[in-house]
């Protein structure tokens, strides 16, 4: 019995995708989970604004030029 994924995600998208394909021969394009699809874990991506860095430039107003990415908190990823 399969169940469907989260609007828009696909196996490809969770972090779980090489122990299904391992474990169910599941494909990653499938919109359909044969496993559980509350085990479904979104993969974080590296932010866009700071490259993953958790950093911007460009801050005059402090000493060094640096600061905390706003968009990601300083972590890298979304």
């Amino acid at each position: 019995m399969s169940s469907k994924l989260p609007d828009g995600k696909v196996c490809n998208d969770c972090v779980h995708i090489a122990r299904c394909m391992f474990l169910i021969s599941c494909s990653p394009t499938e919109k359909r989970c044969d496993w559980e699809p509350s085990r479904f874990v979104q993969k974080e991506e590296e932010c866009p604004d700071c490259d993953g860095s958790g950093q911007v430039a460009g801050a005059y107003f402090q000493e060094d030029g640096i600061a905390t990415c706003d968009r990601c908190n300083g972590k890298g990823l979304i």
